[in-house]
């Protein structure tokens, strides 16, 4: 089917969609489909460098939270760190805690990543970002 025929089926069928109440999850950008970013920082994962530098950062987490000379406080936490390490959500580690019995919330959870990333001088944080009492 010639270009031409095939973008105003697309565009009708779209608007078939649309007319329905469809939500579609993706968005013609410089003629290629891509997720539709909603977050107000999704400009940033856009930049070719930064996503370099995140995988950089979840490599590195990897590496120290698999590393068998790594000690961690307890054994919760290792679970943390690794599960994050291996692209778990919060809210996965924290259902994955709970079903162990182990409740925490989910600053709980944050603050026990930025712990270690502090210790592993991956990333840097205030004190109040640690939740330590700040005078």
């Amino acid at each position: 089917m010639p270009g031409g025929k095939l973008r105003e089926l697309q565009k009708h069928w779209y608007k078939i969609l649309e007319d329905s109440g469809f939500k579609d999850i993706e968005e013609l950008v410089n003629g290629k489909m891509v997720l539709k970013q909603t977050s107000d920082h999704s400009g940033w994962y856009k930049d070719q460098f930064n996503r370099e530098m995140q995988e950089e950062y979840f490599r590195v987490i990897w590496h120290h939270a698999h590393d068998e000379t790594v000690e961690f406080r307890n054994d919760v936490d290792k679970l943390i760190l690794q599960m994050y390490a291996n692209g778990s959500k919060i809210v996965d580690i924290l259902r994955t805690l709970e079903e162990m019995g182990e409740r925490r919330e989910r600053k709980t959870v944050r603050i026990i990543i930025r712990r270690y990333e502090v210790a592993w001088d991956i990333k840097q944080y205030t004190p109040r970002q640690l939740n330590k009492r700040v005078p």
